[in-house]
């Protein structure tokens, strides 16, 4: 979903170790596959927040938390249970944290949930949005409900069996899964940028210039790939965040990020996890720059691992945005070349 540049980031708040509750496995009401569960009662007892996650999590693959929500007490209760409401963090190998409040802080739009109605020992079931698994193991999952957190529960990693690509096959895989995107602007060293041309479905613009470049980051069992595109090519000071798939937004004459207010420009990060199995898609972002004056629309697709498809809606030249971050798909692309 396209934001524009006047809405701010939403910070990570800290989290704090929850003694309440209980940590167990159970069996699935489903399936004979055991889960592990979290409990806690909170708002003086009478709301129970139980939250279930599988036994393993797998790199590439969806994770996500069932919450089961139950009125304990003796009185109707009404309760927000939106995607800020119903939350978790991820606790990974060296000290990352990733908070789902933040991946899908910024953009989600929608408005507000309405509120969920419990009668006296009434419950209802809730399943956050997924992310895809992109760090080493094991996971620490911190699950919770507005500011109560739960009990963390200890999530092991499976990652495919078998040797990591060499980098020059990494890189390969990469491109192959970027549906076309990087034909004319190929890497074929990780880090090394290559200096090429993106072009537009179906001619529906000039070519885009771009700088080019894949960064690799070994981790256990497999890689992390970081793809980067810059244009015009001599764009500068320009670079994907961690954890979160987020570029700096451009900004206006007095806080410039690489001095492209008013003119052509665009930032696209593609993030992917590559194993011998290889590359799979996990995150992507883009924000974009058009020079104002022409009035004319500018082009917009999304590239996927399966080629191109329309984009998140229209907008006119002299437009300063972009999408953050979002689950597993290819970034949304505007065909800024049309602006003059």
């Amino acid at each position: 979903m396209k934001v524009s540049l006047g809405i701010g980031m939403l910070v990570a708040v800290a989290l704090a170790a929850s003694s309440c509750g209980s940590s167990h496995s159970t069996g699935s009401p489903r399936t004979s596959r055991p889960n592990l569960s979290s409990s806690r009662l909170v708002k003086d007892g009478h709301i129970q927040i139980t939250a279930t996650v599988p036994t393993r999590a797998r790199i590439g693959k969806p994770l996500s938390v069932t919450f089961r929500i139950t009125n304990t007490s003796k009185q109707p209760r009404k309760l927000q249970l939106g995607y800020q409401e119903l939350w978790f963090v991820v606790h990974a190998a060296k000290h990352m944290h990733y908070d789902t409040r933040v991946a899908y802080g910024v953009g989600t739009g929608g408005g507000p949930v309405p509120l969920t109605r419990l009668k006296p020992g009434q419950s209802v079931t809730s399943r956050t949005g997924p992310i895809l698994v992109r760090w080493s193991g094991p996971l620490r999952i911190t699950p919770g409900w507005n500011e109560f957190a739960l009990p963390s529960l200890n999530v092991p990693l499976t990652t495919p069996a078998g040797r990591v690509p060499s980098d020059r096959a990494a890189i390969a895989d990469v491109v192959a899964k970027t549906g076309h995107l990087l034909d004319n602007c190929h890497p074929v060293r990780p880090g090394v940028s290559v200096i090429g041309r993106i072009d537009a479905p179906k001619n529906s613009a000039p070519p885009l210039r771009a700088n080019c470049s894949i960064s690799l980051r070994r981790e256990h069992g497999f890689d992390v790939a970081q793809v980067l595109i810059l244009t015009p090519p001599d764009l500068r000071g320009i670079r994907v965040s961690e954890p979160y798939e987020r570029l700096p937004w451009f900004k206006g004459p007095e806080g410039k990020v690489g001095g492209v207010w008013g003119t052509n420009a665009e930032a696209i990060g593609w993030e992917f996890i590559v194993t011998h199995e290889g590359a799979m898609s996990v995150d992507s972002t883009s924000v974009e720059s058009a020079r104002s004056g022409s009035g004319r629309w500018v082009p917009e697709w999304r590239s996927t691992t399966s080629g191109w498809t329309n984009g998140e809606g229209s907008t006119r030249c002299g437009y300063t945005g972009g999408v953050p971050g979002g689950y597993g798909g290819g970034p949304n692309i505007e065909f800024v070349s049309v602006c003059s």
